[in-house]
């Protein structure tokens, strides 16, 4: 048995083939050449900026209603699902910070009455206070077994104030879908 290489051929095929991928590479090297000239210096600046100014906002909402920063990016993912207002929401959980102090400290309000008709405690086995967003999220499971009816709204604002009702559709849909 005789084995043989034309290595003409080869040589051939494997110039033709450096060639086109040359080619290939030159036009992806074009195209994104005119992407990027595209876009003008203040373009990606002004996107940079509301980038910046964005995570900055987040940063201070995360320091007022007392959530960190990942976490509240992914409430106001949910909310935005649910046609709450990102403003809402930021009620929402200022009114329940207030309604936890209040409790916390020994004090009777609306939304102690509406945690305990939901069998809610805002306190830990341990007796800690339980975070908003864990009150939040157990509201939420509580609310997602409920049908509509006044009774669910009223808890709604008794919990959150008078931002409550559109926090509804959000709450409906459990701690797992938020």
């Amino acid at each position: 048995v005789a084995l043989g290489l034309d290595s003409a051929n080869f040589d051939a095929g494997a110039k033709k083939a450096q060639s086109s991928l040359a080619g290939l590479t030159s036009s992806i090297k074009g195209f994104a050449a005119g992407a990027l000239g595209a876009l003008s210096f203040g373009a990606v600046t002004a996107v940079l900026q509301a980038t910046i100014n964005r995570l900055d906002d987040l940063n201070k909402v995360s320091q007022k209603i007392g959530i960190p920063v990942e976490q509240l990016s992914g409430l106001e993912f949910a909310a935005k699902l649910a046609d709450v207002s990102v403003e809402g929401l930021q009620v929402s959980m200022k009114k329940l910070n207030v309604q936890l102090a209040e409790l916390a400290g020994g004090g009777t309000n609306a939304a102690g009455e509406a945690f305990k008709a939901m069998g809610i405690s805002i306190r830990n086995a341990d007796g800690s206070l339980k975070t908003n967003q864990q009150i939040l999220l157990e509201s939420a499971d509580k609310f997602a077994t409920y049908r509509d009816s006044a009774e669910k709204s009223a808890l709604a604002v008794a919990i959150f104030g008078r931002q409550g009702l559109e926090m509804i559709p959000m709450l409906n849909a459990g701690s797992k879908g938020i």
